[in-house]
């Protein structure tokens, strides 16, 4: 195949003489004296006691570099001084192996620099594997190796064992390598880099600080690399962006194009990496053709772990193009891009030879037309080249490996030559039938390997799970505690491993006769998220067939969970037994399923729950879905009893019907309140946003803090509060947040102006304020004084630790009620349990009524929240909707569970305190749960926990 042309390519280079290795001493350890540090290497004080010379169970020999710890302790390590060439790639590999407790690791590092030019660590394995990385010397010449027995530095080394063995530093292309490695391409130039010395130009310049100088201009193609901590470097070009981002650079002359490079880093600190990267040529520099899409191009050389910090070259030698201009047009993941260096490098062919590429009209047509090369292409190299990692830690004959590797390059060339013209986004995971023949290889090496060809099994529901995943234990059975009236869920999983697409057929019977329809059947689905991982997170109610039995699609070679949700109303207490019956193929399975029923019903939590809805006569942030009353629902069966209605909900006054002296001269258009309010009818608070910093207070002319605005502000509070109270909805439930999020004393004293005008005239109203600040008696106190709800957002609130939380008690003890929300984002990549469920548990401890998060349903502006590739923006949906689909998500439903687990806890207090005096060992125990259970479930802050 192609790939093997290029490796003979490389070795031939190698052999040649232009290539030299590092010149790392005692590589591989043969060289030492039992109980010291081996031969040609030093380590600080302290390091000869955890490291030595150790001659058994080597990797390359019996040799190789022991790490033994006893306890817990400062990081200690050896090193060895190495000579580079400057602006050079390089590969740094090594051999390691712990003992399961450790993560043996390996850096490049520049003396006296924090960041590492290169690292690799142990993923735990406690047999020897090798680990890599491409990287570039930069301007760098003089180098240590470090050699650290657990994790790196700025870490305590943890006690145990781990070895280290076969350390080298290899120019690229010296040595053949197995497979792609972390850092992308490490091939010589596939041709004379054309870009170099050229000058450029962008759609928007440069704004990351720590990066941003004047040599912006010319680092992209000055031949200089970045070392270190990438985006803090100088010769760094860091952007800051929402949108879509154009480079475009000038060859001087027309040129055949045979491929490009874009070098960059993320991985960590929510940087990102790069959704998409389009290449486009120009004879002229005014008509573009698109010729291909960067980072599904390179994807045989190699992609980038979503979150693993890296410094990543994309690299394509696959055009066969032509023009003068080049131009990249970058679709962010997140908010941040940043590069060094851009080359293209000039084709072996004419230009009469090159292949024309289709025209493009302008940037956003372009990605319209072609993002599902970007979305679907680089899925797909993902996609194996996890299976060649799975591959080749498989123990199969060789020609057991041979043959599915070459399966795997002729599944990549398909890939690589397939243009993807449409996806059904909503099927969720695999996108084709091409992606589904590169999951069945998986379910062929694991027959190989002996594993059953189906599987049901089970893990924790809230844990990641892959579409790959392999079997953890056989079985599965299912018990649930639960009241009438509540919701709780339960999930397990079915593997295929046999040679073909299977459906799943489940159904639910119960010993004693009781219909099952208490039990939703949902399929989980997978999806691929903006930032590359794929999450197994959607829950569309599964599909039936003509018996009535649930169907799940199961292809080969993939995992998938099925998810019962359970909310019995009317089932007699006690215990309710039942067998849940599955068909796979010719295979069929029974798991136990036990439900037990609590002699109290459920009742209505005393907890509030929002996120900013916006579901009025449309949805602000999903203008295509027109379920409105399937939204409403939806949000209802979600406990949300605060639901926020759109700006075009609200009723202001027209132009001219305000009078000279403010007062209102014709009605209010009611309608769309009206059938707000229709869609939520037991809510606790009907919240609008008036927006009273967005202008509207300006409306008509009105000037703040004048009799007239005083005026029109308390007949248009008055028009509202009489019109609900005609429908017998309280002022103390109309609830107005007048700005979001204050943060400036400027903010602050408009809300002061602004309540005290409406409560002026009508005292009953709810105003609700968000305040940021981290610490809150650094805001105009009167802030506090004239709002009703207090809704920090929590990890501000935790950051600003126990002065603040006592700052805000100290309100609620005043009569304030205290909310809290959280707004991170995108809520598929963040943990069901930890993020989403214990919201509920940190509102208890701190004594809060209601929870919220931003947002709920949010497909703009790819019109379904299953397609994540907003090309810069965060996502923020807890539900996945399009125009024809509504499907909840586990975060959200764990965020229905942990409102119930709130309201155990209330019941729990309540029964307690009916019980003051009584010291019977059930009242004891129940003391005890509520003063220590929630300490126990919710541990110490940690939001670095939020990631799933």
């Amino acid at each position: 195949m192609r790939k093997t042309i290029l490796v003979c390519g490389l070795l031939a280079v190698a052999t040649s003489g232009c290539w030299t290795a590092a010149d790392v001493q005692n590589a591989d350890f043969a060289a030492g004296v039992v109980g010291q540090l081996p031969e040609g290497w030093t380590g600080e004080e302290g390091a000869a006691a955890v490291f030595e010379y150790f001659d058994a169970d080597g990797h390359s020999g019996t040799t190789c570099l022991q790490y033994h710890a006893q306890q817990e302790q400062e990081q200690l390590f050896v090193e060895q001084s190495v000579k580079l060439a400057t602006e050079t790639e390089y590969v740094l590999s090594a051999w390691l192996k712990s003992d399961g407790a450790t993560m043996p690791t390996v850096e490049v590092r520049q003396p006296g620099e924090k960041a590492a030019l290169a690292r690799v660590a142990s993923d735990g394995s406690t047999t020897w594997q090798k680990f890599s990385v491409r990287f570039n010397s930069g301007p760098v010449s003089q180098a240590a190796v470090q050699l650290f027995g657990d994790r790196g530095p700025r870490r305590m080394s943890r006690a145990g064992k781990s070895w280290i063995d076969d350390v080298r530093i290899a120019k690229a292309g010296e040595e053949p390598l197995e497979g792609p490695i972390p850092g992308g391409y490490v091939g010589p130039p596939p041709g004379e880099n054309l870009a170099l010395g050229k000058s450029y130009t962008w759609s928007q310049k440069p704004s990351y600080g720590y990066s941003t100088d004047e040599g912006d201009s010319t680092q992209l193609t000055d031949g200089q690399h970045s070392v270190g901590y990438f985006w803090v470097q100088k010769s760094t070009v860091g952007w800051q962006m929402r949108k879509p981002l154009s480079i475009t650079i000038d060859l001087e002359d027309a040129a055949p194009i045979c491929g490009v490079s874009f070098n960059t880093a993320a991985g960590t600190a929510g940087v990102g990496w790069p959704a998409m990267i389009f290449i486009l040529t120009s004879m002229d520099g005014d008509s573009f053709e698109y010729v291909g899409e960067l980072i599904s191009l390179s994807g045989e050389y190699g992609l980038p772990e979503p979150q693993q910090y890296v410094i990543h070259r994309y690299v394509t030698d696959r055009l066969k193009a032509a023009g003068r201009y080049v131009k990249l047009v970058i679709c962010p993941a997140a908010k941040f891009v940043f590069c060094d260096e851009i080359e293209v490098y000039r084709g072996d062919f004419s230009l009469a030879e090159a292949l024309p590429g289709e025209p493009v009209e302008d940037d956003q047509a372009l990605i319209a037309q072609h993002r599902l090369q970007g979305i679907v292409g680089v899925r797909l190299m993902y996609d194996i080249q996890d299976l060649r990692k799975i591959l080749a830690d498989a123990d199969l004959k060789p020609t057991q490996r041979d043959d599915l590797s070459r399966r795997l390059d002729a599944l990549l060339d398909e890939a690589l030559a397939t243009k993807f013209d449409s996806v059904e986004f909503w099927r969720g995971l695999p996108y084709n039938d091409l992606q589904a023949r590169i999951y069945a290889v998986n379910a062929a090496i694991r027959r190989a390997q002996g594993l059953p060809e189906i599987a049901i099994w089970q893990k924790n529901r809230w844990d990641m799970l892959d579409p790959m995943e392999r079997p953890e234990g056989e079985g599965a059975s299912v018990t649930v505690p639960m009241m009438n009236g509540e919701y709780r869920s339960a999930a397990f999983n079915l593997t295929n491993y046999s040679d073909r697409p299977l459906q799943a057929k489940i159904s639910i019977e119960m010993a004693d006769g009781t219909p099952a329809d208490f039990v939703t059947i949902q399929e989980v689905q997978y999806v691929q998220t903006q930032e590359r991982q794929v999450v197994a997170d959607a829950l569309p109610v599964a599909g039936r067939d003509d018996r009535g039995w649930a169907r799940i699609p199961t292809p080969a070679g993939m995992t998938k969970q099925v998810w019962l949700t359970l909310h019995p109303t009317d089932l007699a207490p006690g215990r309710h037994q039942g067998t849940i019956r599955v068909e796979m193929g010719a295979k069929s399975f029974e798991a136990p399923l036990s439900v037990e029923i609590a002699p109290t019903q459920f009742p209505r939590p005393p907890l509030s729950v929002f996120c900013w809805d916006y579901v009025g006569d449309t949805v602000s942030y999903a203008p295509n879905v027109t379920d409105l009353d399937g939204l409403a629902e939806n949000l209802r069966s979600h406990y949300v009893d605060a639901p926020w209605a759109q700006s075009g909900s609200v009723p202001w006054p027209d132009e001219g019907a305000i009078d000279e002296e403010g007062h209102l001269t014709q009605p209010l258009d009611f309608g769309a309140l009206d059938r707000w309010f229709d869609r939520f009818p037991d809510a606790r608070f009907y919240c609008m946003f008036p927006n009273m910093l967005g202008g509207y207070r300006l409306r008509n002319g009105l000037e703040l803090g004048t009799q007239r605005w005083q005026t029109a502000m308390g007949e248009w509070i008055t028009a509202i509060v009489e019109h609900a109270q005609a429908r017998d909805i309280e002022p103390e439930r109309l609830c107005l947040l007048l700005v979001d999020e204050p943060h400036s004393d400027k903010n602050e004293q408009l809300i002061i102006d602004c309540a005290q005008a409406l409560k002026q005239a009508q005292p009953r109203i709810t105003v609700f304020e968000d305040p940021v600040r981290p610490d809150p008696t650094q805001a105009l106190q009167e802030m506090y004084e004239v709002s009703d709800i207090l809704c920090p957002n929590l990890p501000r609130l935790m950051t600003g630790g126990q002065r603040a939380i006592e700052f805000y008690q100290q309100l609620q003890r005043a009569g304030k009620r205290l909310f809290i929300y959280q707004c991170s984002g995108p809520h598929k990549l963040l943990d069901p349990y930890t993020y989403h469920r214990l919201e509920s548990w940190h509102a208890w401890r701190l004594g809060a009524t209601g929870i919220g998060f931003w947002g709920y349903i949010d497909n703009k502006p790819t019109g379904s929240s299953w397609d994540n590739f907003k090309c810069g923006g965060t996502s923020y949906s807890l539900v996945y909707a399009d125009e024809s689909h509504l499907a909840d998500s586990k975060q959200w439903e764990a965020v229905r569970e942990g409102v119930e687990d709130y309201t155990y806890l209330a019941m729990l207090r309540d029964e307690v305190d009916k019980r003051k005096g009584e010291d019977t060992a059930a009242v004891k125990q129940a003391r005890g749960l509520l003063d220590t259970l929630p300490d126990e479930v919710t541990g110490d802050w940690n939001p670095g926990a939020f990631r799933w």
